[in-house]
Order: structure tokens, then C-alpha cells, then sequence
């Protein structure tokens, strides 16, 4: 009521101060409350700015029209308050759990000061708004694996947790499972090595192959031959030494030569080996228990029907043969009358690269090998008393000739001295016998060779 009755004086007052003729005087700036300027430039009301509560102020000089007021001022509701926030008619202090969005949060209660706290899809206004780190657009993005931010159940950036990826060496891991390597340890990555116990890096299996010191047992996964004890890799997967192969194999108890036949099997990769460029770079002979059986078969034939051929007096070929004892392959063939596998392999390996015995031996298509050794007992046979030597392969049409022997530049040339591994081995009455000379005459003579 007062301030009613001090405003209809002041009305009073300005009426009683009119000049004659009714009209009213201009304004004096200097005894105005707001200059014109100040009303024009949308300044706030000067109700607002007086130290008093007035007009439709909540508390002194906020709320209502005003600006809103701080925490412990009076409130009539969450309008009145710059937390938004209004509680027993007192504005509350703005907090990160008080389900309103204020402060400087992305979206209600999340971002800003409240951390990376925003949900996907939450409003946001950088990476640092949101739980995942990612803001696109305004808006927060779920996790991935390819986001490029250490996000989500990653264990370090994009890699480990719940991606396919797993973690390099070097960075953070939480399990074996994080790191390509598959080893975790001090919460770190390590590199793989051939000794930690897990299948990892370039090796074939847990620890060996690859560019691991230890080779592959026998039944294991192999890329080349190297990566297994036996040197011998096929159809990818390590098969065991092809001397253990013979020696153990099938017949091996009933073959009073076994060690002999054996012993020309080793002679046969060693040369596969020394000569590579030849063989091109052929996989090791394997022992084949069914070629022994077709070469054991022919040497007993030979012996027993007093004659020394590839076809039988019955017309049979190798691979005829083989096939009527139930081995339907094709086979290439080796035979020798000698005392010893030593200087029968010398005297296969004494011949023009690429050709006859030589080239069979050498061959990378023949991948399997049989050998059957009998000692004559046929007093009307020449050959009466010396060893029967028949290799049976089985050839592998499927495997390419080497491209030495392809080369007609290379193919039929003289091999290099000693011809063949064996030769070192030979018996000191067979080389008194000339048996294991290197005689390039005797060599290329009637090969029809270029250089003949």
C-alpha cells in the first residue's frame, strides 16, 4: 500500500509542476532512473539492479524476469535457478546427478565437468563428452574397433578385448588373448619367441618351424621342408624321416637288406639335396611300402629267371607290374647288378644331367620310392651271387620337371665330380676295381648328348 501512495503523489507532483497550456516537460536525463540509450539498447529493467526484491523477483535482483538466481537463493521454481534446480523454494546447487542439464553439460547430467559420462547418442560436444570418446556430428558414437580412440572393452588403441584384432607387441593386454603374439605379461604385449610355450609368430607349431632353431615332429603343420626333423614336408604337413620310414616301415623284419636299401634311400635325398638346381629343389624321397613290395617283387624275378631287364620275359613293364599287385600308379624304375648300395648309386649318378638313372633319381615328380635288394642264389645266372638293386617311384605327374632339365642348355650336360654323395662310401676293393671312377668318356658316351 505504500508504495502506492508514493507513486500517486509522485503522479501528484508531476501534474502539479505542468507548465500552462497542459503540456508535459522533456525528461531531465540527469534526474532519470535509465537514460533513453539505455532503454533502447534492451538494457535490463532497472527493478533488476536496484538491491531489492521486487517486481516478480524470487530473491534480490534474480529469478522471475531476472537472471536467475544462485544456489541458496529463493526460488518459486527451477526457472528462478541457473542450476535449474529449485527445491523448498531454494535454488540447489547444480550437480552432475540432479537430472537436469546445466553447468556446461553435453546433456543431462553427462559431459563437461562431469567427465566422458554421455551414453551413445547423447548430445556432446567432444570426444571428451562421451563414454565411447567418439562425438560425431553433436552427437556421441558407439565404440568401435575402428574408430581410432582407445575406447569400448580395448585393451589398448582399436586392438585387444572384444575386437578381431589383437594387440602388436608392445602395447597394453589384459590376457594372451589381447596380443597377436598370444602372450601377455605385465599387462603388456610381448613379442613371440620359440620358447614361450604358445604356437605363435612364423612358427609351424608351438615352438619349432619356421624361423624357430627346433624343426617339427612327424604329423605336424610344415610350409617347407626345413621345417621338419625329417626335411620332409609334403601335402603340408611333416611326415616322419624317410630313413625312420624304412628302417621301421612295413616288411622291415622280414627284408634281411633293409639297411642296405635304407642306406641308398639316404644317398637318394642327399643328392637331391647337393644337386638342387637339378632336382629343382626336390622334396626328399619318402619310403613307399608299396613300391618296396613291386621292387622287391622284380629284383626276386630278375634272380630267380636269370635275366636283368625293365620288362619281365612275361612283357610286364614297371607300371604294368605294379598294377597287377594292386597299385594302379605310374612308376619309374632304377635297376643295378652290384656289390654295394655305395657304387650302385654311383653308378646311377654316373650319367649326363637330367638323364636315365640320374634323372629318375633326381626327378622332383618322383616323390615316393621303394627299394627292393636280393642277393642272387641262381648258379646259371651271370649275376650269380651279387646283389639285385631295384628303386621303383612312384611318379607324380601333377609336380613340374625342374627347369634346369627343361633347358636345353643345362639338360644332357656333364655332372660335376663326385657325382653323388655315395661315392665317398664306396668300398676300397670296388674303387681298385674302377667301379667308382669319375670318367667323363665313360660318362656321356651314348647318350646322344651335344656334347657326345
Amino acid at each position: 500500500m505504500a508504495k502506492q501512495i508514493l507513486f500517486f503523489v509522485g503522479v501528484v507532483g508531476l501534474l502539479s509542476c505542468s507548465p500552462p497550456g497542459g503540456s508535459d516537460p522533456a525528461p531531465d536525463a540527469s534526474n532519470s532512473d535509465v537514460s533513453p540509450a539505455a532503454i533502447d539498447a534492451g538494457l535490463p529493467d532497472p527493478s533488476c539492479t536496484n538491491n531489492a526484491q521486487d517486481g516478480d523477483e524470487s530473491d534480490v535482483d534474480c529469478g522471475g524476469e531476472c537472471t536467475p538466481c544462485g544456489p541458496d537463493d529463493h526460488c518459486v521454481d527451477a526457472a528462478d535457478c541457473v542450476s535449474g534446480v529449485c527445491q523448498d523454494q531454494r535454488c540447489a546447487e547444480a550437480l552432475c546427478d540432479d537430472g537436469v542439464r546445466n553447468q556446461d553439460e553435453a546433456a543431462v547430467d553427462c559431459g563437461g565437468r562431469c567427465g566422458s559420462t554421455c551414453a551413445d547418442s547423447a548430445r556432446c560436444s567432444s570426444g571428451l563428452d562421451c563414454q565411447s570418446l567418439v562425438c560425431d556430428e553433436g552427437l556421441c558414437r558407439q565404440a568401435s574397433c575402428d574408430d581410432g580412440v582407445h575406447n569400448g572393452r580395448e585393451t589398448d588403441l582399436d586392438c585387444g578385448g572384444d575386437c578381431a584384432q589383437a594387440c602388436s607387441p608392445g602395447l597394453r593386454c589384459q590376457a594372451g588373448s589381447d596380443c597377436i603374439s598370444g602372450s601377455c605379461q605385465d599387462q603388456q604385449c610381448q613379442e613371440p619367441n620359440c620358447d614361450d610355450g604358445i604356437h605363435n609368430g612364423d612358427e609351424r607349431a608351438l615352438d619349432c618351424g619356421g624361423s624357430c632353431e627346433s624343426a617339427c615332429p612327424a604329423g605336424t603343420p610344415c610350409e617347407r621342408n626345413d621345417d621338419c626333423v625329417s626335411n620332409v614336408c609334403a601335402q603340408g604337413q611333416c611326415e616322419a624321416d624317410p630313413i625312420e620310414a624304412c628302417l621301421n616301415g612295413p616288411h622291415a623284419d622280414d627284408d634281411e637288406h633293409r639297411v642296405e636299401a635304407c642306406l641308398m634311400l639316404r644317398y637318394i635325398n642327399q643328392d637331391r639335396a647337393l644337386f638342387a638346381d637339378e632336382s629343382g629343389n626336390a622334396v626328399p624321397a619318402r619310403w613307399d611300402p608299396d613300391m618296396y613290395l613291386v621292387a622287391k617283387a622284380h629284383s626276386q624275378d630278375m634272380c630267380d629267371r636269370g635275366f636283368f631287364a625293365h620288362v619281365n620275359p612275361d612283357g610286364r613293364n614297371p607300371s604294368q607290374r605294379a598294377e597287377l599287385m594292386g597299385f594302379n600308379v605310374p612308376v619309374a624304375e632304377n635297376i643295378a647288378v652290384n656289390r654295394h648300395a655305395s657304387s650302385a648309386s654311383h653308378a646311377f649318378m654316373a650319367e649326363p644331367t637330367c638323364t636315365g638313372h640320374r634323372g629318375a633319381i633326381l626327378d622332383p615328380r618322383n616323390t615316393r620310392v621303394g627299394i627292393g635288394l636280393v642277393q642272387c642264389d641262381n648258379p646259371g645266372f651271370r649275376w650269380d651271387s651279387y646283389m639285385m638293386y631295384t628303386q621303383n617311384f612312384h611318379l607324380n605327374f601333377r609336380i613340374e620337371q625342374s627347369a634346369f632339365c627343361l633347358d636345353p642348355q643345362t639338360a644332357c650336360e656333364l655332372p660335376s665330380n663326385p657325382v653323388t654323395t655315395a661315392t665317398q662310401d664306396c668300398p676300397d676293393q670296388l674303387r681298385q676295381w674302377g667301379w667308382c671312377d669319375y670318367d667323363p668318356s665313360a660318362i656321356m658316351t651314348g647318350w646322344g648328348c651335344p656334347d657326345d
